[in-house]
């Protein structure tokens, strides 16, 4: 999505109108596309690095700029004194301060900043892409850097080699994706965003409708496992 498109500038003007993208928060009710949005952000903070210019609009502590993708933000103890990516570049001059970077920064830090390569000419800092060498973000190598994300655990990355390798129509998967990540609009997240009036199932109208409930629980569910032919599934989804 475009930030300049209508949609783009209803989402900024609604959820972010102070901040940038990275920096916005879901917000106390925010819609379901939104929260879709927001925690792809996840993804894309992985990924995106400032490509150093000026150098005036990097922040050191707070933003993505090593080369580096997997060291994310720095991690040496933060120094008053310098706050902006320019203020390691020497005045007047277009090379790196190296007495102060390596009394600043670790050494692997040091290191990366060094070779960071500074423009004879005046450059805007602008965010790149840091999984392709063009700067420009693709999904596989979206999937690829979730992959090797700590945090992204061998449940999630078995469960979803799974459900996209399954022999079946594309919609089929995505739909499968969306159940076991709770990305339905059932009466229970549609209440709990304030749209629905009540949580309770429509069709039975005995208990809270989640997606457990609609695939597993609710007796219209069962009566349609039981037509199929198949035991009614015992493994209760996410």
């Amino acid at each position: 999505m475009s930030p300049a498109s209508m949609m783009g500038r209803i989402f900024k003007a609604e959820y972010f109108p102070h901040s940038g993208f990275l920096y916005a928060q879901l917000g106390s009710n925010p819609s379901l596309i939104w929260r879709s949005i927001w925690s792809a952000r996840r993804i894309l903070e992985l990924g995106l690095r400032w490509k150093v210019g000026s150098g005036v609009r990097i922040n050191i502590w707070n933003d993505f700029w090593l080369p580096d993708p997997y060291l994310e933000k720095i991690k040496s103890a933060r120094v008053s004194s310098v706050e902006r990516v320019s203020d390691l570049i020497m005045p007047n001059m277009i090379v790196w301060n190296e007495p102060s970077i390596d009394s600043i920064f670790s050494p692997e830090e040091a290191f990366l900043i060094r070779n960071i390569p500074l423009s004879s000419f005046p450059q805007e800092n602008r965010v790149v892409w840091g999984g392709e060498g063009l700067g420009i973000y693709i999904v596989r190598s979206g999937y690829r850097l979730l992959l090797q994300a700590p945090n992204f655990t061998i449940r999630e990355h078995t469960l979803f080699k799974q459900i996209w390798g399954l022999s079946c129509p594309p919609k089929i998967k995505i739909a499968l994706w969306k159940f076991v990540n709770a990305y339905v609009p059932t009466k229970s997240s549609l209440y709990d965003k304030r749209i629905a009036s009540d949580p309770i199932c429509p069709r039975c109208h005995l208990d809270v409708e989640n997606v457990n409930h609609v695939f597993r629980l609710c007796v219209f569910a069962r009566d349609v496992w039981v037509a199929l032919e198949y035991a009614t599934p015992v493994h209760v989804l996410k």
